[in-house]
């Protein structure tokens, strides 16, 4: 997550015990993560409250459990990162491709939404120790751009799916499955790319110039950080992971409905 690198960059910090800098970062990354998994039990209960006064609700549970998987997601890089990982990814994402793969456009953007929520609610914590943060609490560098990769990433799932049904190719269940995964690992890579360029993009707009303590906010410094390092290591892993994922669930999906005679 581009947010990540930055706090790795702006601060310079070496690993030093008693760096002022340091104990600030660890102190907030704790913060963040009791008060990330405290909403998350919150979250749960309440739409675990509302699943048992309308069961036939599948959206309000899907909802409830994509957001219970982002929170602990994006909490678990904040606590990966305490173990000397200079930057943190967007693990967050993870649930909000899922979701808008497998239920629908409307699931991606709520979803995404949820995940910019979280990622403002992160840059909240961290604003008052680290100045760079500021800028991620304006909602369109923070949760415009989660919103629009969740529902781009939905959209063109979606579109190559109706796509591959049309095909009177005849095809096996393992090269259906195979197809699946293509569809999904494509998907996933317009959501990876969609996410870096709007936020980049967003943050470039209120950032562009500004210095953080000698730091100076650039395309290409941009471009040399969260470009090189957080985008290409979430496009290698995020497009395994969700497709795999997708594959999954849908294959559980089908199962149910064979199981009920549902068509």
């Amino acid at each position: 997550m581009p947010h990540a690198t930055m706090r790795f960059q702006k601060c310079s910090v070496r690993r030093e015990e008693g760096n002022p800098c340091q104990k600030l970062i660890t102190k907030n990354s704790y913060r963040v993560c009791f008060l990330l998994f405290f909403f998350e039990n919150i979250c749960i209960i309440t739409f675990m409250n509302n699943v048992e006064n309308h069961k036939k609700n599948k959206e309000i549970a899907t909802l409830g459990i994509t957001l219970a998987l982002v929170v602990v997601l994006q909490a678990l890089a904040e606590i990966i990162q305490k173990f000397g990982l200079p930057i943190s990814f967007a693990l967050g994402l993870i649930p909000v491709f899922v979701c808008g793969q497998v239920y629908g456009v409307k699931f991606g953007a709520i979803s995404g939404g949820v995940f910019g929520l979280v990622s403002l609610f992160i840059a909240l914590i961290y604003s008052g120790s680290i100045p760079m943060y500021a800028v991620a609490i304006n909602p369109l560098v923070s949760v415009l751009p989660r919103i629009l990769c969740g529902t781009v990433c939905a959209l063109v799932y979606k579109g190559l799916s109706k796509a591959a049904a049309k095909s009177t190719k005849p095809r096996t269940e393992k090269q259906k499955r195979a197809v699946n995964f293509a569809i999904g690992c494509f998907s996933t890579i317009c959501g990876v790319i969609t996410n870096t360029i709007l936020f980049l993009s967003m943050f470039l707009a209120f950032a562009h110039g500004k210095n953080y303590d000698g730091l100076v906010i650039n395309f290409k410094w941009l471009l040399s950080s969260v470009v090189a390092i957080n985008t290409v290591v979430e496009l290698c892993l995020f497009a395994v992971i969700v497709p795999s994922i997708t594959v999954v669930l849908n294959i559980i999906e089908n199962k149910r409905q064979d199981e009920n005679g549902e068509i």
